[in-house]
């Protein structure tokens, strides 16, 4: 069972980290940048990832090995993120524990939507994933997002607390 729960979770964080490969999105630039809710900007930790993965739930909670992932969100509409997989089999894979983003954000009703660059181990992915907060509160922000690709489907729910 546990052998199954890290490799079903290495393949959940994996789409994690390239999910905005699949669902890239072409937007024009805006020169202003408006924030819907303030909320939104500071330091989070995420603190719960769950999901399903053809129909199979999965929860990270369970899972084995370290994980962590940071996010920032600054007033200027840009964002940085740096997660740590330690020992889950996503390591081996891409020769490297950490997993760095950094790009765009904008928030607009209940959609988040970032866009920017993943970096693991030496290689990169640009691209665009738009999530639904179902939660933002000075302290706590849930977000979701779903996707289908190559007859795989996934949902993803992530939940952050406000560390600075």
């Amino acid at each position: 069972m546990r052998t199954r729960l890290r490799q079903t979770a290495f393949i959940l964080i994996g789409c994690m980290a390239v999910l905005a490969a699949v669902m890239t999105s072409c937007k024009k630039k805006s020169s202003s940048f408006d924030i819907p809710d303030p909320n939104i900007i500071g330091t989070w930790e995420m603190v719960d990832l769950w999901g399903t993965m053809d129909g199979e739930e999965i929860n990270l909670k369970d899972a084995d090995f370290p994980f962590s992932n940071i996010i920032v969100f600054n007033a200027d509409g840009t964002y940085t993120g740096n997660e740590y997989i330690g020992e889950s089999g996503f390591n081996e894979a891409y020769d490297t524990d950490n997993v760095t983003e950094k790009g765009t954000w904008r928030m607009s009703d209940d959609k988040l939507t970032m866009s920017g660059t993943i970096t693991i181990g030496d290689q990169q992915v640009k691209g665009s994933t738009v999530y639904t907060v179902k939660k933002l509160t000075a302290t706590e922000l849930v977000i979701e997002t779903s996707a289908s690709s190559g007859g795989m489907s996934m949902f993803v729910s992530a939940t952050f607390h406000k560390i600075k």
